[in-house]
This record gives C-alpha cells, sequence and structure tokens, in this order.
C-alpha cells in the first residue's frame, strides 16, 4: 500500500519521483518506464489502425467521384469487361493486357494515355460547362511518379516556351500489382483525397465488374426512384469496401512502422531526460552530484506516467498532434522537476546519512568531503 501511495504521488509531486528513483527497488522504475511508453503511443496506434481506404471518399464532398465510380462500374458490366484479380508466385495481380484496355477505351488525355472518361455538366454564368467527374486507367507495369505525370499535367507551347498545364481531374489507375486514385477540383494543383492499395488481401477470383451488382439489382434491371438511390448507395458502398480491402496491407504495414518509430522515439526521449537530469547534477558544489547516472534514469522513468496519460489524453483531443505531446509533456515535467526540486538551494535534505553511505557531509547546503 506504502508503494502504491508513492506511485499516485510521483504523478504530480516530484521529490515522490525523487525518492522512487532513489530509494525503491530497480524493476518499480522499469515497470512505470514501459507502462509510460505503452500509454504514450495508444493515440497512434488508434489513429492508425482506424484508418481506411475509403476514407478519402468519405467526406461530405467527394466532387462527383462517388458518380465516376457508379458509371465505369456500369460501363464495364454492360460490356462484360472483366477485371479479375488472379495470382501467381509474385502475388495477386489484374489478368489484363495493355492492348485490351487500349481497344476497350479509346478517350485519350492530353499526353496519349487510355482511359474511360466520365463528364458532368454545370451552368457558369448561364452557361453549360463540361466537367469531368472522374478518368479511370491502366497500366500493365508498375506505376511511376513519371506516369502518374502524365495523369495530372502535361506540356504545351505558349509563346514559343514550353509550359507545364495541371490537368485538376480526378483519376483512379490501375496496374498490375496496384491500384491508386486521387480526387481533384478544378480550382486546386492539390488533391483533396487520395488512395493508394494492392490485390493482396482480395480473393482470387474477384472481379471489379461486379461491384455493379447491388443485391438483385444491376446496371440493366429496371429503377424506380426508390431503387435507384438504393443501388447508388451500394454501388458506392461496393467500391468502398473495395478500397478497404485493397489497403489493408498497407494500413498494417502503416500500423506497424508508425507504432514502432514513436515507441522508439518516445524511449529515446525518456532516456534522454535521465541524461539532462545526471548532467544538471554535475556541478562542482551541486549537493546533487551524489546522485548516479542510474539514479537520474530511474527518477525520470518515475516522472514518466504523468506526461504518458497527459500526452494520451491530449493525443485523442488534439489527433494532428497525437505524435508531439508526450514529448512536450514529458520535456516540461523533468523541467520543472530540475528548476524545483533538484535546485540546489533545496538540498537541505542531503546529508552524510545518505542511504548508499557515502562519505559526505552537508555544510551551508554544499557538500565537501571530511
Amino acid at each position: 500500500m506504502k508503494n502504491f501511495k508513492l506511485i499516485l504521488r510521483s504523478l504530480i509531486n516530484n521529490q515522490a519521483c525523487v525518492e522512487g528513483g532513489r530509494s525503491k527497488p530497480w524493476y518499480f522504475a522499469i515497470i512505470m518506464f514501459f507502462f509510460s511508453m505503452i500509454i504514450s503511443i495508444l493515440p497512434t496506434f488508434v489513429f492508425t489502425i482506424n484508418r481506411n481506404g475509403a476514407d478519402f471518399i468519405n467526406t461530405q464532398t467527394i466532387y462527383n467521384y462517388d458518380l465516376g465510380l457508379q458509371r465505369f462500374s456500369e460501363e464495364i458490366y454492360k460490356s462484360n469487361f472483366d477485371i479479375v484479380v488472379s495470382d501467381s508466385e509474385s502475388g495477386h495481380y489484374l489478368t489484363i493486357a495493355q492492348e485490351t484496355w487500349d481497344n476497350k477505351f479509346t478517350t485519350t488525355n492530353e499526353n496519349g494515355l487510355h482511359c474511360y472518361r466520365s463528364t458532368y455538366e454545370v451552368i457558369v454564368n448561364n452557361e453549360k460547362k463540361e466537367l469531368t467527374a472522374l478518368e479511370v486507367y491502366y497500366l500493365d507495369g508498375t506505376i511511376t511518379q513519371q506516369y502518374l505525370d502524365m495523369i495530372t499535367q502535361y506540356k504545351h507551347t505558349v509563346d514559343e516556351k514550353e509550359v507545364t498545364e495541371y490537368r485538376k481531374t480526378s483519376f483512379l489507375v490501375f496496374s498490375r500489382y496496384t491500384y491508386q486514385g486521387s480526387i481533384f477540383i478544378s480550382s486546386s494543383n492539390t488533391s483533396k483525397g487520395a488512395f493508394y492499395g494492392d490485390y493482396k488481401t482480395f480473393e482470387v477470383g474477384y472481379n471489379f465488374k461486379n461491384l455493379a451488382v447491388v443485391g438483385d439489382l444491376n446496371p440493366n434491371s429496371t429503377f424506380t426512384p426508390a431503387t435507384l438511390r438504393t443501388y447508388t448507395d451500394g454501388v458506392l458502398k461496393n467500391w468502398k469496401d473495395s478500397f478497404n480491402v485493397g489497403y489493408t496491407q498497407n494500413k498494417y504495414t502503416a500500423l506497424w512502422q508508425t507504432t514502432l518509430l514513436m515507441f522508439g522515439v518516445n524511449i529515446a526521449l525518456t532516456v534522454f531526460m535521465g541524461i539532462m537530469l545526471f548532467i544538471l547534477t554535475r556541478g562542482k558544489n551541486n549537493p546533487y552530484r551524489i546522485y548516479t547516472f542510474w539514479e537520474t534514469q530511474k527518477i525520470a522513468y518515475w516522472a514518466a506516467p504523468a506526461p504518458s496519460v497527459i500526452g494520451m489524453a491530449m493525443g485523442f483531443l488534439l489527433a494532428s498532434f497525437s505524435q508531439v505531446t508526450f514529448p512536450l509533456v514529458m520535456g516540461l515535467r523533468v523541467m520543472w522537476l530540475s528548476m524545483r526540486t533538484l535546485r540546489p538551494e533545496n538540498a537541505n535534505d542531503v546529508t552524510t546519512a545518505d542511504y548508499r553511505n557515502k562519505d559526505v557531509v552537508t555544510v551551508n547546503a554544499k557538500p565537501v568531503k571530511k
């Protein structure tokens, strides 16, 4: 019970951290250290594991990207164009030849890439204007930045000078082993949302053509206003499920990379705080110079639980700052501890009765050798 009370006191009392770090067994400090590290990375872990591939189209405004997906689904379903996931020694892949795609979709962009294009009309200043909802591409190979540049921009000549023009067009591109997409609007060169996934977690035989089927409804069905709404929502849900499945492998890779990175950063920071306490007590006339390196480490470990709990709470409230909350609060805690509790002026409790029986006496709060 006494130890438990000391642990609770250490959450708000710096002297309790010093007492625990110097007088309690080493395993108390180690347990509190790893407890703090686990707590500190919870926001990062939770936010990463809850991230899904369909998040980029789960917002209120997706600029008719859903319309383009539905029309593309209907097109490949009606024409019986299969986009099937197959298996090989290299992994899951799409069984489409580039020539097959190019023969099916003859529309090209400014750089000559074949695509399916879905458009819609808007009225601007009493005039009809045609905008592109979505372009869908296929590459029988690996998607490179150069290929993406051929989708998102093109070069042309103005006054005998070559100018790069941004297309600002939303797209979805399938390749042999991966697929990805981005949402753009006509007023910005920056993507409003993006997705990247692969086929590793899809079942062999999965056919993207079947995303146009919702229960008993398909593009050839006769719709009423009610069934049309059900069908539209169902097709979008099918695509969201597809994006979530395609993102699975990347999500868990990002989960472990991000979590382990933050775990390592927080460990290094806490150890560094212990080193700082050791350095700050090394002054020639500092009465706390009797503290060993290991003792200052244990003091830092005892001081870590409170910052980890506060950092966790702040991380969940401020998602964008979840990775810096613990380092910030931990730094403030150690600064407070070193400036208040470990100030030489507060060293009246350092006596010859040091628990390690060191041959030191205190004279005017300054230890000297006998």
